[in-house]
């Protein structure tokens, strides 16, 4: 999309001052053809069909001479055969890792058409601002000072057009070439091996790639040696590490050697030259090291501080179900598990949101100790184990252009709802009961892995949540039987979010439709979930919001923390018994007014919202006035 013809102002001065180019990138965006993307991805899917076809000949060939040869000699030995077994698994993976392609390119084709729609929605208000105000500086025309002075008040605003535009293409461009190098490194992890090379002797050319069905990842794993596996481990920690499908104890295995590994790089290399290791740290080419030595010793020591930091001193078992210390541009990916999910009756996992990465020591492990001791406290007879979930790019601040669309919480829903399925396919196979939480965007990015992603849950809970995207109400989650939970503070002010007053492009408006991110307020008495009494303990009733309040919501004591390690727990439809359900939060239409920026930045008309409603929250929110707030609710 071209810039707007323009008569006084300059759109190269313009995009000089503001230092980026909407146009320019999203001109680069507009090459990607997902057309031939979505072709691509049907050619892989028939490949894969075929591949299914062949693998269902060879089973019923397969039938066919065991059950002749079992007639004559009573024994098994077609089946009991290595070589039947492994062309059985060379078709089964086959087929797999082809739809795995096909899938992930179908996903790639949606990213980038949602990418082109949302940046030329940006280009095209950005277009539409610049016209009226070189409209505004054509009327003023040259002359006196004062008409000088006007004409660059309207060229700085121009340029700050320009430059907020700019950002939130980045953004939008920024995301999706993530999620097209996370698909490009998944088909590179599924590239077809040969069954010469499966049959050759090293365990390696069998790994399968990343986002393989985990059922069949568990299969393959389980019909290697002990020596195989350990092999595997040793030499390729990495992989093993981090594919779903391989029970979570050999997992951590790898990941513990992984991090290991990461530490003594640069502890070994200090000891050796006698100098501190924060030393190597802050020279590391002088060691023979380089940057990416140092993000990895730095993100290690973060998984470890994770793990040491337990309720009970260190005597619970933890384990690391992912890691990669390189992830995100360092930020890196982590999820550290309080107990074993696989032997667990119950397992919650909990999401953080903005600001939270493993390199800054994310909030998300710390919750997960005050969760796991409780909800083993609300229950003792059925262990629950606490997976802190570490494994998303989450904004990293308030301010971060991303937080004002909804496509990282999207593309990260897909990374969480892959892992929270994995954990039914490597359990062992008891009833188990899962639950989700979600906490500020982590409850966004929760609720779209339920909503568009197949995310496999008994439960969900949202705290602190500023809307969500996909789902608009409780039943696009689709559950197993369970329910979605919300806790929100009534001074916490994140939770107003969901009908932001805010008429900018990518902020969600109640009642118009845009790329922002949520608008749905799952407290509401529309929504369907169940509410549950989440008050800060020491605020009094009425007090204004503050965000100190946005982050008690695993504080111990509090009433938040109860009834979430109740639901954790397996038995959240106690909590009406209990007297912890809250009044939902009332739901009234919004006020529709004129835009004082309408043209420039946003639609002409935006709806605010009713002071009756959730948008003010103080003065709508049943709990705002609930007194007997106390910190002594404890299993």
């Amino acid at each position: 999309m071209p810039p707007p013809a323009l008569t006084r102002l300059s759109v190269d001065e313009l995009v000089g001052m503001a230092g980026v180019n909407p146009w320019e990138l999203h001109d680069r965006l507009m090459v990607g053809r997902p057309e031939q993307i979505d072709e691509l991805a049907n050619s892989f899917h028939r490949a894969a069909s075929r591949v299914a076809e062949g693998d269902g000949v060879f089973g019923e060939a397969r039938s066919c001479f065991q059950g002749a040869y079992s007639a004559q000699s009573g024994g098994d030995t077609i089946n009991a055969s290595p070589e039947v077994t492994k062309t059985a698994n060379d078709f089964q993976l086959g087929a797999s890792q082809l739809d795995t392609i096909s899938r992930s390119l179908d996903e790639v084709a949606h990213a980038l058409t949602t990418a082109q729609k949302t940046t030329g929605e940006y280009v095209g208000s950005l277009n539409a601002a610049l016209s009226q105000l070189d409209a505004m500086a054509e009327a003023i025309g040259p002359g006196s000072g004062a008409n000088e002075q006007q004409y660059n008040q309207i060229r700085a605003e121009g340029a700050g057009v320009v430059g907020s535009a700019g950002d939130l293409v980045t953004g939008v461009v920024t995301s999706y070439q993530s999620t097209l190098q996370d698909h490009m490194a998944l088909a590179q992890a599924n590239r077809w091996h040969s069954g010469s090379a499966r049959r050759g002797g090293d365990p390696a050319a069998t790994i399968p790639g990343n986002g393989t069905d985990p059922a069949t990842v568990k299969q393959w794993w389980e019909g290697l040696s002990a020596t195989d596996k350990q092999r595997l481990i040793d030499e390729h920690p990495d992989r093993i590490g981090n594919l779903n499908g391989v029970p979570i104890a050999d997992r951590s295995a790898a990941n513990e050697l992984s991090v290991d590994r990461d530490i003594h790089r640069v502890d070994d290399v200090a000891a050796a030259h006698h100098v501190p290791s924060d030393e190597v740290l802050a020279h590391p080419e002088l060691y023979g090291l380089d940057a990416s030595a140092v993000t990895r010793y730095r993100n290690a020591n973060h998984v470890l501080d994770a793990r040491k930091t337990d309720a009970n001193g260190g005597r619970n078992r933890t384990y690391v179900m992912a890691y990669d210390p390189l992830a995100f541009g360092g930020k890196g990916r982590a999820a550290v598990t309080i107990g074993d999910p696989d032997q667990a009756d119950n397992i919650a996992v909990v999401v953080p949101g903005t600001g939270n990465h493993v390199n800054k020591g994310w909030s998300g492990a710390k919750d997960s100790i005050s969760l796991y001791e409780q909800a083993n406290k609300a229950d003792p007879d059925h262990k629950t184990a606490v997976v802190s979930w570490m494994g998303y790019d989450a904004p990293d601040s308030p301010t971060d252009p991303r937080m004002l669309t909804p496509a990282t919480a999207r593309a990260s829903g897909a990374a969480l709802a892959d892992d929270v399925n994995s954990l039914w396919a490597t359990h062992d196979g008891s009833p188990q009961h899962v639950t989700v939480i979600g906490h500020s965007y982590g409850s966004t990015t929760v609720a779209d892995a339920a909503a568009a992603n197949q995310m496999h849950a008994t439960d969900v809970a949202l705290i602190g949540c500023p809307g969500t995207d996909l789902a608009h109400n409780a039943g696009d989650f689709h559950l197993d039987g369970g329910h979605v939970y919300v806790g929100d503070a009534s001074t916490d002010p994140v939770g107003m979010l969901s009908s932001s007053p805010l008429g900018m492009p990518g902020i969600s408006v109640a009642g118009v439709d845009g790329p922002g991110l949520g608008d749905a307020d799952p407290a509401g008495v529309n929504y369907g979930a169940q509410r549950f009494k989440a008050e800060a303990s020491d605020a009094s009733p009425g007090s204004f919001v503050t965000f100190a309040d946005h982050s008690q919501y695993y504080k111990p004591g509090s009433e938040s923390l109860y009834n979430l390690s109740t639901i954790a727990a397996g038995h959240g439809d106690s909590l009406g018994d209990q007297g912890m359900l809250a009044v939902h939060r009332p739901s009234v239409a919004p006020v529709s007014v004129p835009n004082p920026l309408g043209g420039i930045l946003g639609p002409d008309r935006i709806n605010l919202p009713n002071p009756l409603d959730t948008g003010i929250g103080k003065l709508a929110d049943p709990e705002l006035l609930r007194g007997g707030v106390t910190d002594n609710h404890n299993h």
